[in-house]
């Protein structure tokens, strides 16, 4: 008989999960200034470029959301002009990242205050 065939590969893993993290640019801006909010991507600590990114804000009155793509270096940068936001009302901007058919989430938030 012939025989056996060979062991799969130890080379044949699976890919490492798509993971995302947010930052934002102010914790407590001014009303009426713009906040960025910073997504990275990265399987196995190595940069995702090319994943696409939409963060949802949620405002006390409304939710908007903002759209982009991370760069060479796996980050995303999106930016609202904030306007009046409610002064003291906890904003949560929720990320989600998107490549390759995986889909990674993360979350920040901000307040806003008057001055």
């Amino acid at each position: 008989p012939p025989p056996p065939p060979p062991p799969p590969s130890s080379n044949t893993t699976a890919p490492a999960a798509l993971v995302a993290n947010a930052t934002v640019s102010d914790a407590s801006p001014c009303q009426y200034t713009t906040v960025t909010v910073r997504v990275h991507t990265a399987r196995a600590a190595s940069p995702v470029s090319g994943a696409s990114v939409t963060s949802t804000w949620h405002y006390k009155t409304s939710t908007p959301t903002e759209a982009g793509t991370t760069g060479a270096s796996g980050y995303a940068d999106l930016s609202r002009y904030i306007s009046g936001a409610s002064a003291g009302y906890r904003v949560v901007v929720d990320a989600r990242a998107t490549e390759g058919g995986e889909t990674a989430t993360a979350s920040t938030s901000f307040t806003p205050r008057a001055c």
